[in-house]
């Protein structure tokens, strides 16, 4: 997690919603982020982490997976991982890597492949049309580009 902070409009923007979309995902409970609810002033600030979390979210729901849903996965799709980094320099750093998303029979939710070579794809879910192949740090790194208005270079973003 890095310490810098981003608003709220900016980062609705970055993810690719409305803001109040957004305010409805975080008021209605759908979406749970590590940050700290706001006090008082009711402005929230995001970090890093919560626009990685949030536009795995926005990618998900834009594939037809609900929301709360869309939330659990994108923390099983970011845990343990240390996605966004910020170097001594101040420049952001993203890790970039691949998940299938793959519906699992019946009604029993979503399975999430980490995918290392893209020959894992077919033997982890066959010829499924219903799969969502997810190159996470692009994903990421899009959106804090956005935000902090620097481009996206080599697989990494980088801002200073």
């Amino acid at each position: 997690m890095t310490s810098e902070k981003f608003r709220f409009g900016d980062v609705a923007k970055a993810i690719g919603t409305s803001p109040k979309s957004l305010r409805n995902w975080l008021q209605r409970g759908q979406v749970q982020l590590s940050s700290p609810e706001p006090q008082g002033s009711n402005w929230r600030d995001f970090s890093s982490d919560d626009i990685a979390q949030l536009a795995i979210v926005r990618r998900l729901v834009d594939f037809g997976i609900e929301v709360r849903v869309a939330d659990q996965l994108s923390v099983g799709i970011l845990a343990g991982m240390e996605l966004v980094r910020q170097d001594q320099q101040g420049d952001f750093r993203v890790t970039d890597y691949q998940v299938a998303v793959h519906p699992v029979r019946g009604d029993e939710g979503w399975q999430v492949i980490p995918i290392c070579h893209p020959s894992e794809i077919q033997a982890a879910v066959g010829h499924s049309t219903e799969t969502l192949l997810l190159s996470v740090g692009r994903i990421v790194a899009a959106a804090l580009s956005s935000v902090i208005n620097k481009p996206m270079i080599k697989g990494e973003m980088v801002s200073s």
